[in-house]
């Protein structure tokens, strides 16, 4: 029976070079982030926890706020409803908690937060945070401390220092024992008004005294430039027009050594909010 001769030449891949895997890998990984920046959207839900969307707006296009700057506008909504809408339901309350401010009192305009929301439904949650390079604002409207894991929301702003970046953020939940007990004093500003004074029998400055006394720096709403305390600071966004992106001061309290005065704003929002605000 006639044998096949050997080959009489060397299979084809001998003598090609060496892949280099590492390389491969690279080119994998850059092709892979293009097709999630080509599929980024400017507003995307982070998470879906207790009934509560967290959107994140101005991952693609620049946010158009002239006081923040181009910084993340982090909102929590409830996410059965429109801003609006859960709001005249009066439901609310699963976003804001028992803010004071909820209703016709707030600075913030819902009207401007249904795009966000409509925009988003169908969407799964990325359930990680955006690692888009821009300063974050958390809570542009709702609860972030009912909105968010507070071990997701550390790793987010760790990573938001770790690149150079800011945070910054309010809560009205600063005396609930929860709150304390995580410590979102060392990340967030407590928000005093005088309507969650009067509620509570008393005055904002002594409410501002308070909170200080719980380990938080405050972020309060004043009526009239005389009831500026000595350890505060008028907003520096209205006294020299710097933007939040470019300030940081409303990042919390640090720790136990960090000396940095309290903050304090005139009655801001929508001229009929803050008309509404004064005669509270």
């Amino acid at each position: 029976m006639h044998q096949q001769a050997p080959y009489a030449t060397k299979p084809f891949y001998i003598g090609l070079p060496t892949m280099n895997i590492d390389k491969i890998k690279k080119q994998i990984e850059r092709q892979q982030e293009k097709k999630k920046t080509k599929k980024l959207k400017n507003s995307a839900v982070i998470v879906s926890r207790n009934g509560i969307d967290t959107i994140a707006s101005g991952l693609v296009n620049p946010s158009s706020n002239a006081k923040t700057g181009d910084v993340l506008q982090i909102k929590h909504v409830a996410n059965e409803q429109s801003p609006t809408q859960t709001i005249k339901s009066k439901k609310d309350d699963i976003v804001c908690g028992d803010c004071p401010l909820k209703g016709k009192v707030c600075y913030v305009n819902p009207i401007s937060l249904n795009a966000s929301w409509k925009s988003t439904r169908g969407q799964a949650p990325l359930d990680e945070f955006p690692k888009v390079k821009k300063s974050v604002r958390f809570g542009e409207y709702g609860e972030t401390v009912l909105a968010l894991d507070f071990d997701f929301f550390k790793t987010w702003v760790s990573w938001i220092k770790s690149q150079g970046l800011r945070h910054f953020g309010y809560t009205h939940q600063w005396k609930k024992a929860a709150t304390n007990k995580q410590q979102w004093n060392k990340y967030l500003m407590a928000s005093i008004d005088s309507i969650s004074a009067k509620n509570a029998g008393t005055t904002s400055a002594k409410l501002k005294d308070f909170a200080n006394s719980l380990g938080w720096r405050t972020f309060r709403v004043i009526k009239d430039l005389s009831e500026l305390l000595p350890d505060e600071i008028l907003c520096v966004n209205t006294t020299h027009g710097v933007t939040c992106n470019d300030c940081g001061l409303c990042d919390g309290k640090k720790s136990p050594n960090d000396k940095r005065k309290n903050i304090a704003a005139l009655a801001h929002g929508p001229i009929n909010k803050i008309k509404t605000y004064l005669k509270a």
